[in-house]
């Protein structure tokens, strides 16, 4: 068998195709390293977005939770407020004169009946009442107190009495 003159130039092109092909070769396998790496990064993000998802349904689930309950006490309390808005006290006029009367005339009588040692005994001789309130008519005329809201410092109810010196007579026997 008989050799073939070898071509100089045809042995360096192939000596450059084996350079060109180790350096592919070396490109290809850094290509893989890194699309390992990078595809080690997107399951590591992976894990991360389905672990604050999850925590994301949970955290929301709480506030859901926490939020029915608010909305629970705010009905609550939003109940109690309308019925104490609703149920304010209410007197009849009647009522309340009388009440006023008997107060005084109590009073009047511990003075004269229980005088304080060292204390100059008074009575009282006369009495102002304002009411400041709402009137209601629904069910007879009834004075009402006004609403926890509306109260301001000119709408307070006011109470004036004078006081006069109690005379008390003593009998003494001769």
């Amino acid at each position: 068998m008989a050799l073939t003159p070898i071509d100089e130039g045809e042995l360096r092109r192939l000596r450059q195709v084996d350079a060109d092909n180790a350096t592919l070769r070396s490109r290809i396998d850094a290509s893989e390293r890194s699309n390992a790496t990078l595809q080690g990064q997107v399951q590591e993000r992976d894990n991360r977005i389905a672990q604050l998802t999850a925590e994301t349904g949970r955290d929301k689930e709480a506030l859901q939770r926490q939020v029915a309950e608010l909305s629970n006490q705010n009905r609550e309390l939003q109940g109690r407020i309308d019925r104490l808005a609703t149920d304010l006290p209410r007197v009849t006029i009647k009522d309340l004169v009388e009440g006023f009367r008997t107060s005084v005339a109590q009073i009047n009588k511990e003075v004269l009946t229980r005088p304080a040692q060292d204390q100059t005994p008074v009575v009282i001789e006369a009495m102002d009442v304002e009411f400041k309130g709402g009137i209601d008519v629904s069910s007879g005329l009834k004075l009402s107190q006004l609403p926890p809201e509306q109260l301001v410092a000119g709408s307070a109810s006011t109470v004036r009495f004078t006081l006069r010196p109690a005379s008390t007579i003593k009998m003494v026997e001769d």
